[in-house]
């Protein structure tokens, strides 16, 4: 008998914190007046704003981005299918990105209790460097895992040592860990609620196709 083909797929998974956070907030007010709206949102966009400049200038913020306030109009249905007097929403998107996690955690704290300022969520990554070493080691663990298959089989028939044949990329991705914050109450009525953030490990996956052949008995 000629020689035996094992064809296998590999596997691996390796996990790890995540090292960076970008945060999706905005600020909404609405009322009866255009200019009014616009303004009020305007003086909680400042704030917010000084607040991640701050940050920013001791190195605690990678960056953050504001975009134009839009202010839109409608008018609302009561419950009887009357129509309301016009409302106007002044909204704005900020996003900002943390590898300070510190102070990503006293941010959200201070603007989660501020009226008309939302969280909308946060997303979980790592660095271009540390995703590169990952998915390196994730391969590579991958293509051992295939290897101890094929040879897994060859022992069972009693074939001997397998040697490599072929190599395919089956995939190499990876998902974040869920965004999960939550406010927490302080026991001291003075105290500030904080937020405990609680990122889940972020997951990089490789998989490998692989044939090894291995001398057949003779």
């Amino acid at each position: 008998m000629g020689g035996i083909e094992i064809h296998v797929r590999g596997s691996r998974r390796v996990r790890i914190a995540p090292e960076r956070a970008t945060v999706y907030a905005s600020v909404t007010r609405d009322g009866a007046e255009r200019d009014a709206v616009f303004a009020a949102t305007a003086r909680i966009l400042e704030s917010v704003r000084a607040s991640l400049q701050d940050l920013r200038d001791t190195d605690r913020l990678r960056w953050y981005g504001v975009d134009q306030i839009r202010v839109e109009a409608h008018r609302p249905w009561n419950a009887d299918g009357e129509q309301l007097p016009l409302v106007h929403t002044a909204t704005v998107a900020v996003t900002a990105q943390f590898d300070d996690l510190a102070a990503l955690s006293d941010w959200v704290s201070a603007v989660a209790v501020v009226d008309g300022v939302r969280v909308a969520g946060i997303d979980w990554t790592l660095s271009g460097r540390t995703r590169d070493r990952l998915e390196r080691r994730a391969r590579r663990r991958a293509l051992r895992n295939a290897r101890r298959r094929a040879q897994d089989y060859a022992d069972a028939l009693g074939l001997g040592r397998v040697r490599v044949r072929t190599v395919s990329d089956a995939g190499a991705g990876g998902h974040q860990g869920r965004p999960m914050y939550r406010l927490a109450m302080s026991s001291s009525p003075a105290s500030a609620p904080s937020v405990s953030l609680e990122p889940q490990d972020i997951e990089i996956d490789a998989e490998v196709e692989a044939t090894f052949v291995v001398k057949g008995p003779k």
